[in-house]
C-alpha cells in the first residue's frame, strides 16, 4: 500500500522543504522530495502547506488523562497514556515512574511488558525511573518517604520484567559514581536529577559516563558565583545533555533558559520534554480543571502554575532544606 502526502512543509533536522511530497510504502517513508512523484497511490493526503514533522520522542512522561504510570490497580494505564501521546504527535515515549515503593515499580514494569506485546499506539521501548535514588532535600513533588540509596540490583530486577532505559538520580548520594558506571554497563542512561550536588560531587559520576540532566534548572543546585552547581555544570560541560521542561512555570514561564539556544550548536544538547502527570489532558487543547490529584502517593494540586504539593508546610520544609544545601 502506497500513500502520498502532498503540498507538505517538511521540517526535520537539517531539512526545511516547502511544497514537498512524502511517499510512504508499507508503513515506511520511501521518499521526501519537491519533485513530482509517480503513482498510483491508494491514499493521497493534501497537507495544504501544513507542517509534516517526524514523530516526537518524549523521554519523561508520568501520565495522561487521569492515568499514571505508577497506577498499580490499572493495568490499562500504559495503553491509555500511549493513545494520548500518539494523538499529540508523539510516536515514542518512556513511561516514567516516581519515587515510590519497589512493589509499585514492579507493577509499572509488568504493565509496560503487557503493553509491549501489542503496541497499538505510541511505542514504549522502556521505563524511565525518576527516583527513588534522589536527594531527600530535593524531592520537589516526589514523596520523601520512599527515597533510598542508589541500588543497581533493584534496577536490574525491574529490568528483567521490562527494559529500564533511563534512571534519574542524585549522583552525590553514597555510591552515586559507581551507580553511573553500572547503569552504563547495562545499557541504561544515568541522569542527574533531584540533586543537591556541587560541581565537584558531580564529576566522579561524569567520569563514569553520566552525560544527562533531568529537568534542567528544576530541583538541582542553583548557579552561584562561588559554586556553580548543577545549573552551572549544564552550561559549562559541552557533552552534558540538558532536558528542559518547556511549559508554563517550569523554566522562566515556559521559555527555555537564556543561552541554551546559543549553546546548542557547540555545547550541551537540549531535550524538551513534558514531565506530565496524570492530570494532563488527552489533547493539547484539553484543559484540566484545577483540583486535587493523587501523585506520588501524596495529595497534590493542579493549578494555574502547574503541579505542587498541597501542604504549605511541606513546601516550607523543602525551602529550608534547599537553603541548607546551597
Amino acid at each position: 500500500m502506497k500513500t502520498l502526502i502532498k503540498n507538505a512543509h517538511v521540517i526535520s533536522p537539517g531539512v526545511d522543504l516547502k511544497k514537498a511530497n512524502v511517499v510512504i510504502e508499507r508503513g515506511r517513508i520511501k521518499a521526501v522530495t519537491q519533485e513530482p512523484v509517480a503513482g498510483p497511490f491508494e491514499t493521497v493526503v493534501d497537507a495544504k502547506g501544513k507542517y509534516v514533522v517526524p514523530g516526537f520522542i518524549d523521554v519523561h512522561l508520568h501520565g495522561a488523562c487521569g492515568y499514571d504510570v505508577c497506577d498499580e490497580d490499572r493495568p490499562e494505564a500504559i495503553e491509555k497514556i500511549a493513545e494520548a501521546k500518539l494523538a499529540e504527535g508523539c510516536t515514542t515515549f518512556l513511561p516514567t515512574t516516581l519515587t515510590v515503593a519497589n512493589k509499585t515499580l514492579v507493577a509499572a514494569a509488568k504493565h509496560l511488558a503487557a503493553y509491549q506485546k501489542n503496541q497499538r499506539f505510541a511505542k514504549a521501548p522502556g521505563l524511565h525511573l525518576e527516583g527513588p535514588f534522589i536527594n531527600p532535600a530535593c524531592c520537589g513533588a516526589q514523596n520523601p518517604a520512599f527515597v533510598r540509596k542508589p541500588d543497581i540490583k533493584e534496577v536490574l530486577k525491574i529490568a528483567k520484567i521490562a527494559p529500564v532505559l533511563q534512571v534519574s538520580y542524585a549522583p552525590e548520594m553514597k555510591g552515586g559514581a559507581e551507580f553511573a558506571a553500572a547503569c552504563i554497563k547495562n545499557g541504561i542512561v544515568p541522569s542527574c536529577g533531584h540533586t543537591g550536588a556541587t560541581l565537584a560531587q558531580l564529576m566522579p559520576a561524569y567520569k563514569n559516563g553520566l552525560r544527562h540532566m533531568t529537568h534542567f534548572c528544576n530541583q538541582m543546585t542553583k548557579l552561584h558565583h562561588r559554586e556553580i552547581g548543577m545549573v552551572g555544570a549544564g552550561f559549562l560541560i559541552d557533552d552534558l545533555d540538558t532536558e528542559v521542561i518547556c511549559d508554563r512555570g517550569a523554566s522562566r514561564g515556559g521559555r527555555q533558559p537564556r543561552g541554551l539556544d546559543a549553546l546548542d550548536e557547540q555545547g550541551p544538547q537540549e531535550h524538551p520534554r513534558s514531565d506530565r502527570p496524570a492530570a494532563k489532558g488527552h489533547h493539547p487543547r484539553h484543559v484540566v480543571e484545577p483540583g486535587d490529584w493523587p501523585w506520588s502517593r501524596q495529595e497534590t494540586r493542579q493549578g494555574g502554575e502547574g503541579l505542587h504539593r498541597r501542604s504549605r508546610r511541606a513546601r516550607s520544609e523543602d525551602l529550608r532544606r534547599q537553603r541548607r544545601i546551597s
